[in-house]
C-alpha cells in the first residue's frame, strides 16, 4: 500500500488542512485557460501572478467571547469534500483556552465546537486533521510551547495519544501529504515569534502514529523572515508558504534550502472591499491568521486566512476564471538584509546573542553556542562565572570551532565592564584547563575586588582590595596588586599599599614554591 492509499484510507484527504501558507500550481502560461497544477520540477518564476485573483470562500466573526474572555483566531482548515471548515480560537493572557469551530462552508452555521486540552502559551498556529481507523476526526496539535505534540479527537474531545517531537507550535502539512510541518526554534526554550528559524518535515504518517520520523530540517535567516510575524505555515509540491503580518497580510516563499523565493503584500482596502468591509474605514488592519490550500476539481488553490474589521475570512487565490483581481501594495518598513552584517551579532531587538541574566552561567551559555561565528553578549555582575568585582559586562565571542556533539569547542571572549575594566578569557575543551579564567587586561580603574581575594591564586590583572589572605601584612588595609602570569605557571606579583605608599613584591615559582613578600625601601 503506497502513502497516498494508506492516508486516503484514513481519510486524510487533500483538503484538509489551513495551516498557515500557500501554494503555489499556476504559471502565466497557464492563466488564459484557468488555473492548472504545475508540472513536477517546473520552476517556481512566474507562477505567481495568478495569486491576484481572489475569491471570498467562507466568513465568521472574529472574536467569540467565552473562558476568561473573547477568543481570536488562530487559524482555519477547509475541507470541501464535506462541506465543512473549522476555526481554532483562542484567549490570552496567563489563563488560555482553545477551541476548534466547525462551521457550514455553504451558509457560515456553528455545527459544534470541542474544547482543546493544551498547555498556557501554547498556541494553535495551524490546524492538521485526518479521519482515524473508526472514521473520527482527529488534529494533530501541540501541547507544549515546544517539543511536544498529540492526537486531539474532535469527537470524543480527548486528548488520545502524547509524544515528543522537535517543533514549535507552528503547524501544517503538504499537499502531497508526505509531511508533517512544524517550526524549528533556534533556542528551543524561546518564544518561536524571537527565535524560530527553520521548519521541520517530518514524515506524515509517523506523526499519525505518534512516532514521528524526520524527513528534513529546511533553516532560514529570522532576522528575514519574521521582519513580518509569521502566522502559520503550509508546502505546497517543493515550495514552504508562509503566512504573515499582524498589521497587513504578507506572503512568503522559500524553497527546500531556506531561500526566499517570492514575498507579496496585497492592497489592504482591496482585500477588505472583497470580503464586504469599509475601505473607507480608519481601521485598515488587515491580519494573516493562517493559510492552507484546497483541491477543486484537481487544482491546488491557495487559501489565506485573514481578520478584519470583526470578519474572519478564508480567500481562495488563484481563481483567474472568478476570482477579483487584487493589487499588490507597496511594503511597508525595510530590508533587514540591509542590516544583517550588524543584526547577526545582536537580535533584532538589539539584545546581544549571548544574554547571560542574574544567576546563570556564563560559562555554560558559552558551551552551548551551537555554531562557529562572532556573538555578542551581556553578563550580569551576579551571573555564576562572571569576572569578579560585580559589575555586568558586554563584549564579543569568537566561537572557531565546535565538537562532534555540535556545541562550542574553541571560543575567545573579550569584554568591558561598565567600570571600564577589560576582560578577557579562553575556552578550550581539548585542553586541560579547559576555562583559562578571566584575566583583567586593561582599563582605566583597577577591579573592585572582594574581602576574600587571594592573590596567589587570581589571574593577571590590577586589583583593588582589603583582604588579608596572603596578603604581606595581615591587616585589612586597602591594597592594590599587580600580577601577572607566564605560560608555564611563574606568578610576578606587585601590592602597592595605599595608606603607608610601602610596596611589596613577590614570585611563585612553577612548583608553586613562595619564598615570601620582599619590601622595597625608598631613600628619601
Amino acid at each position: 500500500m503506497d502513502r497516498r492509499t494508506f492516508l486516503t484510507s484514513a481519510g486524510l484527504t487533500g483538503a484538509a488542512l489551513l495551516s498557515g501558507g500557500l501554494g503555489y500550481t499556476l504559471n502565466d502560461r497557464s492563466l488564459a485557460a484557468g488555473p492548472q497544477p504545475t508540472a513536477a520540477g517546473d520552476p517556481p518564476e512566474g507562477c505567481f501572478s495568478g495569486f491576484d485573483y481572489q475569491t471570498l470562500i467562507a466568513q465568521s466573526v472574529t472574536s467569540i467571547k467565552g473562558g476568561a474572555g473573547s477568543r481570536f483566531p488562530q487559524s482555519a482548515a477547509v475541507h470541501t469534500a464535506s462541506g465543512k471548515y473549522y476555526i481554532a480560537r483562542q484567549t490570552t493572557g496567563n489563563y488560555q483556552d482553545q477551541m476548534i469551530y466547525e462551521y457550514d462552508l455553504a451558509t457560515g452555521a456553528l455545527l459544534r465546537s470541542k474544547d482543546v486540552p493544551m498547555g498556557t502559551g501554547v498556541y494553535l498556529e495551524g490546524l492538521v486533521y485526518f479521519s482515524n481507523a473508526s472514521g473520527q476526526l482527529c488534529f494533530i496539535v501541540p501541547v507544549q510551547k515546544y517539543g511536544k505534540f498529540g492526537i486531539f479527537n474532535f469527537e470524543t474531545g480527548l486528548m488520545e495519544t502524547q509524544f515528543n517531537m522537535n517543533g514549535n507550535y507552528k503547524i501544517g502539512f503538504d499537499n502531497r501529504l508526505k509531511y508533517f510541518l512544524c517550526g524549528k526554534n533556534a533556542e528551543p526554550a524561546k518564544d518561536a515569534n524571537t527565535s524560530m528559524d527553520g521548519v521541520y518535515l517530518y514524515d506524515l504518517a509517523s506523526v499519525i502514529a505518534g512516532q514521528p520520523v524526520l524527513a528534513g530540517t529546511v533553516e532560514f535567516l529570522h532576522d528575514q523572515m519574521f521582519n513580518h510575524k509569521i502566522q502559520g505555515l503550509t508546502m505546497i509540491d517543493d515550495v514552504i508558504y508562509l503566512g504573515q503580518g499582524a498589521e497587513y497580510q504578507t506572503i512568503s516563499m522559500i524553497d527546500m534550502n531556506g531561500n526566499l523565493l517570492h514575498m507579496v503584500s496585497y492592497d489592504s482596502k482591496e482585500i477588505i472591499s472583497l470580503v464586504g468591509g469599509n475601505p473607507g474605514s480608519t481601521n485598515l488592519q488587515v491580519e494573516s491568521e493562517g493559510m492552507t490550500w484546497v483541491k477543486v476539481n484537481g487544482v491546488t488553490h491557495p487559501v489565506a486566512f485573514i481578520a478584519t474589521q470583526g470578519k474572519a475570512c478564508l480567500i481562495k487565490l488563484g481563481d483567474t476564471a472568478a476570482g477579483t483581481k487584487i493589487s499588490r501594495q507597496i511594503f511597508k518598513g525595510y530590508n533587514p538584509l540591509r542590516e544583517h552584517a550588524a543584526l547577526q551579532l545582536i537580535q533584532s531587538s538589539g539584545t546581544p546573542s549571548v544574554y547571560v541574566s542574574t544567576g546563570a552561567d556564563f560559562y555554560q551559555a558559552v558551551a552551548s553556542i551551537k555554531r562557529k561565528g562572532i556573538y555578542t553578549f551581556f553578563c550580569n555582575g551576579s551571573a555564576m562565572n562572571a569576572p569578579i568585582g560585580g559589575r555586568s559586562i558586554r563584549g564579543t565571542i569568537i566561537v572557531t570551532d565546535v565538537t562532534s556533539a555540535g556545541v562550542a569547542s574553541l571560543a575567545e571572549i573579550r569584554g568591558q565592564d561598565y567600570g571600564g575594566i577589560v576582560w578577557s578569557n579562553y575556552y578550550d575543551t581539548n585542553a586541560s584547563d579547559v576555562w583559562k579564567g578571566w584575566s583583567n587586561i586593561g582599563g582605566a580603574f583597577a577591579v573592585q575586588a572582594g574581602s576574600s581575594f587571594d592573590p596567589f591564586t587570581a589571574n593577571p590583572g590590577v586589583y583593588e582590595t582589603t583582604s588579608a589572605t596572603n596578603a604581606p601584612v595581615n591587616d585589612s588595609a586597602i591594597k592594590i596588586y599587580t600580577i601577572t602570569r607566564s605560560y608555564q605557571g611563574r606568578r610576578q606579583l606587585q601590592c602597592n599599599y595605599s595608606e603607608s605608599g610601602n610596596v611589596y613584591y613577590g614570585n611563585i615559582h612553577t612548583n608553586g614554591v613562595f619564598k615570601g613578600w620582599k619590601k622595597v625601601a625608598f631613600a628619601n
